[in-house]
């Protein structure tokens, strides 16, 4: 079968209006945010229990203000995470671009610091950077002794009330018994007796099974506290649930303890944010898939799928290539003949 030059660009033409619409549309340029580690800097010897950071971070709003809320575009977080892209790693989230890390059970040597970028979900958002640095302080803090004999732990919520009506700030209380929370060994080494709470906000806890594991979405704090300060500015006001749960260390929920929950009457909010199609918590098969934030090559980039819009982009280029290569041999073809 013969093509003749237009039938080609012709195809090429039509492969592109269905790879990237039929309505031309002008396509601006938007810059991607990123983060880059400014401190400690590479191969940098950190004699200093702790470990200061310092971020540069570009066309992104570093803030916690919406945390736990669907993803907004341009605004979130910081996770950092040391010597692995897994949650088992993870130090906290952080709303500044400068913060601490706690050098509790780090162990003097190589190590690798990584951070990304954070949704109010806590999906990653762009790429990750990182940094390898020495760390050999004057004297090491290893982790504590695991607790022996304890009792079965527990945890309560004791103010507000269930069913209170709350403002938008208010102290969530919490009682644990038989359990040491600590934030200076978040992301380290498990020990027995040790861990911290993670607290949500209108998170479906139904089927979620002792020692289960959810999804972060809905998520507002990793603390230690027993007194933990709440704004909900940002939500619109009427009922919510909050939810405590104890984890361990990895971020793990300590097996056992069910988690506390009490249900609030948000008043005098001036937000209107609401929370995303609530998920139960996924079950033992998904349970690492959540746990994980998968990388892949030497420097940590996640892999990610292509969105829509991007391959029905490439289709329409691929149309182009077409028609120009048909194009080119049927020029070739005449010029021979």
């Amino acid at each position: 079968m013969k093509w003749s030059t237009g039938a080609i660009l012709v195809s090429g033409a039509i492969l592109l209006m269905v790879g990237g619409g039929t309505r031309p549309r002008s396509v601006v340029a938007q810059a991607a945010p990123s983060i880059k580690i400014m401190s400690p800097t590479a191969g940098q010897k950190i004699t200093d229990n702790d470990l200061k950071v310092t971020t540069s971070v570009s066309n992104y709003k570093v803030q916690c203000a919406d945390v736990g809320l669907p993803d907004e575009a341009g605004a979130g977080h910081i996770h950092a995470m040391l010597d692995g892209m897994t949650m088992a790693v993870l130090t906290n989230f952080y709303c500044d671009p400068s913060f601490t890390i706690s050098g509790d059970g780090l162990k003097p040597g190589k190590h690798q610091l990584i951070v990304v970028l954070a949704g109010n979900t806590h999906d990653d958002v762009g790429e990750p950077t990182t940094v390898d640095f020495d760390y050999e302080p004057g004297q090491a803090r290893p982790l504590p002794a695991a607790v022996t004999g304890a009792a079965k732990p527990s945890v309560a919520i004791s103010a507000p009330a269930d069913k209170a009506m709350v403002g938008p700030k208010f102290d969530l209380k919490i009682q644990s018994q038989n359990f040491k929370a600590s934030c200076t060994l978040e992301g380290k080494g498990n020990v027995v007796g040790y861990g911290h709470y993670h607290v949500f906000v209108d998170l479906d806890m139904a089927g979620m099974a002792q020692g289960g594991m959810m999804s972060m979405a809905g998520m507002i704090a990793m603390p230690c506290s027993d007194t933990i300060p709440v704004d909900l500015s940002a939500w619109a006001n009427g009922q919510h649930t909050l939810a405590v749960e104890l984890v361990n260390d990895d971020h793990t929920p300590i097996e056992g303890p069910e988690p506390a929950m009490i249900t609030v009457n948000l008043q005098g909010s001036p937000g209107s944010g609401h929370p995303a199609a609530p998920a139960a918590a996924p079950g033992a098969a998904g349970q690492a898939a959540v746990r994980a934030m998968p990388a892949t090559g030497s420097g940590g980039n996640l892999d990610r799928p292509r969105s829509l819009g991007t391959a029905m982009l490439l289709t329409g280029i691929a149309g182009i290539l077409l028609a120009l290569a048909g194009a080119s041999i049927v020029l070739g073809r005449r010029l021979r003949s």
